[in-house]
């Protein structure tokens, strides 16, 4: 249906109520007139309209598949996702300048079913992403969220953000004021959307004279999508009805008397562990609150004070009340309590002035929360904060504080979902979404994300991940997968003869749910590619904990009460997928085990316990079942339970070492009953992390547990144990108090493997850990963690291969990069070439007939080494390390960076830079260095303490 064009300026005045003089249109399109064919050419537009390259290289055209169409009054644009390297962009072919302005640009956007429809107002007619394009940009979804970018020498430079009432169209108006003819002046800019003001008078930084429309969409993940525009206007306004006087006249009329803040929204913040996702009908208000959780004097995270910081803007006064005293402004917190012993006091302050403790200050108002639930067990409550007398219109910083630990003065603890500014003196706010607020119900919310509570948790993961992701080392972008992919997709797929699993078996965990899932996202070209690549970086093995019994119990059968004890229902249909994807590449398992259905184990209502002794017959047919379907299909070790020396996470409630030995005979009667393959189903115990030192874990966890385990006589049904998190030069007594408990048994050629062991803080930083643990400390395995990036319980875990997306990292390199020099090969000595240099001299042995992947890495030996500056001296992350030149090698053939780069020497008298990133140099002849055994090198260093990450801590 065709809508009637009123001018923007004649709505703000309707608005406002005043009069001033007329707008003049400079360019108008209701879209009445279909293209040819209904359709724009995607290379060269239609003389109005033209489609624009991503980053504007090249010709003037589309990314291929993406459409653009006019017919049915109305312009429509099509993403096609088919290589998610940015929006469709559609550019007015039209140039205006900084004379003709202030201008208001007016327009109708129906996001439809794209992740997001854009209007950007910059100098170029570019196809970048709205983070990263000269101008401004406002983007909307579907469910009414907003967001603004003005870039200009800073990119990604948010403005503004929030979320509309959902509708199906959203009028959008975006006055922007220029500076006069001789360039003084500022630009600032004004946004409503659907007659909602949403910013006013922001000043942009955007020095540019010359302007251009650019209209954009962006499908979801994977799939087309396609957004209408309607009712577009560029106009120009008078200076006395400029955008920031039509704003603040419309402010002045508005009836507010509640400004409503997300307490996520910070300006700024350093609550660790900040953003939390609860996804719940009675949860936090739009499913997000803002927490700070930390021990105290936590190693890597920011101390006290912990501070929250808000811009809000008091509106002007109405004409009627000018006159009369200034209004006072009530404050209303939504938190954790403040008189409570486990939870932290909170403080405010305005301007930075004086600071207002709330400590025991008592809720009001009906509370809320999801107390139920093991991850999110918070309820909220609003307090009274106070009074905000004689603040003048315009705008103003508060500032939330934690400054206390909670009562027993180990942790800082609080929350924060909502605060509510307030000049009506008798409101009092009650549950998550009082009057006043702007945000969205849960049903609007989760119906916006795609129908389901699990859509709208991936939804807000993902936009928590990206929000966060820029501010580590990972360089996530496209640009950067396509990178990777190029080198990784060209090498050859290993064969059986290329695996050494015995000496160093590549690992990795996180190919399981919930990053893949049959019938969700395994299927998937993304995923499928995944493995690939994987088998082409060259993983070896997998570690899953889809056996786990929790993790195959077929809740169906359950019959609503989780009581299923009388006879066994499992469903593999996610590990046979994980199965037959890592067989279909030679690749094979670790399954971790036991761990059965919570109604089943000592700890009742929690799966990450012993199984109840009543119900071991149970638990024997389980492991049976399990067991013989993956007879003969690569599962190289069965490892039972995980970081059982941490009792209070992983071996809860009454469990105890007595029951852990207990399940680990009942685990070596399955394997031997089953009769597996020649190297497969291998009995690995512990998984341990806690044994790092003797104070972790308390009287009953830590080495207490595997110290009593040894005695209670595991060695009797182990082929193997695990630790977790050894690479460190200052884990060395870790690994010698487990060296010396299994030697203590009888059996000191039992293998050690490290079965979960993450990359460090650089993108290089994991083939450090490959070399340690397969080299120093001579570990034969080691398990990568992680697959694949995740956000979860208001922790960024931002080190995995790939992306959120599935698109391949920097990481995949060094993995690769690892394998080609370490794979298969033994320790001659490690060497100190120069001070700080760490240099492992590796052999291959006579007996390995593998082929490395990269060409020229086919040699007698490699040197893998490194500056160890970092670490040994315990600098910054940050600190620049001074590279060392390094000579005495000999014969060499091939050198390469961690991200498979070849380097340049002169192999008459090579000389290598050697900084903080490793490098791989391919020799056929030892180096002329003096060679250290394992023993020589770490007794060169101090033993010290190191953290044990655990869910929601901090690695």
């Amino acid at each position: 249906m065709r809508r009637l064009i009123i001018p923007a300026s004649a709505l703000f005045l309707c608005m406002s109520a005043i009069s001033a003089p007329a707008a003049t249109p400079v360019y108008e399109d209701d879209f009445a007139t279909p293209s040819a064919a209904g359709s724009i050419d995607p290379a060269r537009g239609n003389g109005t309209w033209g489609p624009v390259t991503l980053f504007g290289k090249g010709s003037s055209r589309a990314e291929s598949g993406d459409r653009f169409a006019i017919g049915q009054n109305a312009l429509s644009i099509t993403d096609a996702r088919m290589t998610a390297k940015g929006p469709a962009s559609l550019a007015l072919l039209r140039e205006f300048s900084d004379d003709a302005g202030p201008f208001l640009i007016s327009v109708t956007v129906r996001p439809g079913n794209t992740a997001w429809t854009g209007i950007k107002w910059g100098p170029r007619r570019l196809g970048n992403w709205p983070d990263l394009s000269h101008g401004v940009a406002v983007s909307i979804t579907s469910g009414g969220r907003w967001t603004v970018w003005a870039n200009d020498k800073k990119m990604k430079n948010v403005i503004g953000g929030g979320q509309i009432v959902p509708a199906d169209s959203y009028r959008i108006h975006i006055g922007i004021t220029e500076p006069d003819a001789e360039g003084k002046g500022t630009r600032r800019l004004t946004l409503s959307v659907n007659d909602t003001l949403v910013l006013s008078d922001k000043i942009i930084d955007y020095p540019w004279n010359r302007h251009h429309l650019v209209l954009q969409a962006l499908g979801k993940a994977g799939t087309p999508g396609t957004a209408t525009i309607d009712d577009l206007s560029i106009e120009k306004l008078d200076e006395n009805n400029s955008p920031a006087t039509t704003a603040k006249a419309t402010a002045a009329n508005l009836n507010a008397t509640g400004i409503w803040i997300e307490a996520e929204d910070a300006i700024a913040t350093n609550f660790h562990s900040g953003k939390v996702i609860d996804a719940h009908p009675n949860g936090p208000s739009g499913a997000l609150f803002l927490r700070v959780q930390t021990r105290k004097d936590q190693p890597n995270v920011p101390g006290p004070p912990y501070y929250a910081r808000y811009k809000f803007t008091i509106p002007p006064a109405s004409a009627a009340a000018r006159s009369a005293p200034p209004a006072a402004w009530h404050l209303w917190l939504a938190s954790t309590p403040q008189n409570a012993g486990w939870a932290s006091p909170l403080a405010w302050r305005v301007e930075g002035g004086e600071t207002h403790a709330l400590k025991g200050s008592r809720w009001a108002g009906a509370t809320y929360g999801n107390p139920r639930s093991k991850d999110f067990g918070w309820v909220f409550g609003w307090v009274h904060a106070g009074t905000l007398d004689n603040l003048t219109p315009g705008e103003h910083e508060l500032e939330i504080l934690v400054t206390d630990p909670r009562g027993d003065g180990s942790q800082y603890v609080a929350c924060l979902d909502s605060l509510l500014l307030t000049n009506d003196p008798s409101f009092v706010p009650s549950g998550p979404r009082p009057k006043y607020s702007t945000q969205s119900t849960f049903a609007e919310l989760v119906a916006a994300a795609g129908g389901t509570e699990r859509d709208l948790v991936e939804k807000l993961n993902h936009r928590m991940y990206y929000e966060l992701i820029g501010n580590t080392r990972e360089q996530v972008s496209q640009e950067t997968a396509d990178y990777v992919l190029a080198k990784i997709a060209n090498r050859p797929l290993p064969g059986p003869e290329d695996r050494a699993p015995d000496v160093t078996e590549f690992g990795l965990h996180g190919m399981e749910k919930p990053f893949v899932v049959v019938g969700r996202n395994a299927e998937t070209p993304e995923v499928t590619r995944a493995y690939e690549l994987l088998a082409r970086a060259g993983v070896d093995s997998f570690r899953s904990a889809e056996a786990c019994w929790h993790r195959i119990h077929d809740r169906s059968t359950d019959n609503g009460n989780k009581a299923d004890t009388h006879a066994l229902h499992l469903d593999f249909t996610d590990l046979d997928f994980q199965v037959a994807s890592a067989q279909r590449y030679g690749m094979t398992h670790l399954f971790t085990v036991g761990y059965p259905p919570d109604s089943l184990t000592l700890a009742r209502n929690n799966k990450l316990a012993a199984c109840d002794p009543r119900h071991y017959g149970l638990y024997r047919e389980y492991l049976d079942v399990l067991l013989r379907r993956y007879k003969g299909k690569g599962v190289r070790y069965v490892e039972l339970a995980n970081e059982v020396d941490a009792p209070s996470v992983w071996w809860r409630g009454p469990s105890t070492p007595a029951h852990y030995v207990a399940e680990m005979k009942i685990l070596r009667e399955a394997v031997d009953a089953v009769k597996p393959v020649p190297d497969e189903m291998k009995t690995v115990a512990f998984a341990a992390t806690y044994s790092r030192d003797n104070e972790l874990g308390g009287p009953k966890g830590g080495r207490r547990f595997v110290t009593e385990a040894f005695n209670l006589g595991i060695d009797k049904y182990t082929d193997a144990y695990a630790v977790h998190y050894l690479s460190r030069l200052k884990e060395k007594d870790y690994h010698d108090y487990f060296r010396s408990e299994i030697a203590r048994a009888g059996s000191p050629d039992k293998p050690l493997l490290n079965t979960e062991q993450d990359g460090q803080l650089y993108p290089y930083d994991g083939a450090k850990s490959f070399a340690r643990v397969f080299f120093l400390y001579a570990m034969p395995r080691m398990d990568f963690f992680l697959a694949r990036d995740f956000y979860e319980g208001g922790y960024l875990k931002p080190r995995g291969l790939f992306d959120i997306d599935w698109r391949p990292k920097l990481r995949l390199l060094t993995y690769a990069f690892s394998v080609d020099a370490m794979r298969g090969r033994e320790l001659v000595g490690i060497a100190q070439p120069e001070p700080g240099v760490e240099a492992y001299v590796l052999k291959r042995p006579a007996g390995y007939k593998g082929k490395p992947a990269t060409p020229g890495t086919d040699t007698l030996y490699s040197i893998v080494l490194w500056k160890n500056d970092r670490e040994v001296r315990e600098l910054p992350a940050d600190a620049e390390i001074q590279p060392a030149d390094v000579t005495g090698m000999r014969s060499v053939r091939a050198a390469m960076n961690w991200n498979l780069d070849p380097i340049a020497c002169d192999s008459a008298a090579p000389v290598f830079s050697i900084g903080d990133a490793p490098i791989a140099i391919y020799t056929d002849e030892l180096p002329s260095w003096k060679l250290l055994s394992r023993e020589q090198y770490l007794a060169s260093f101090e033993a010290g303490k190191t953290s044990a990450p655990l869910p929601g801590s901090v690695e």
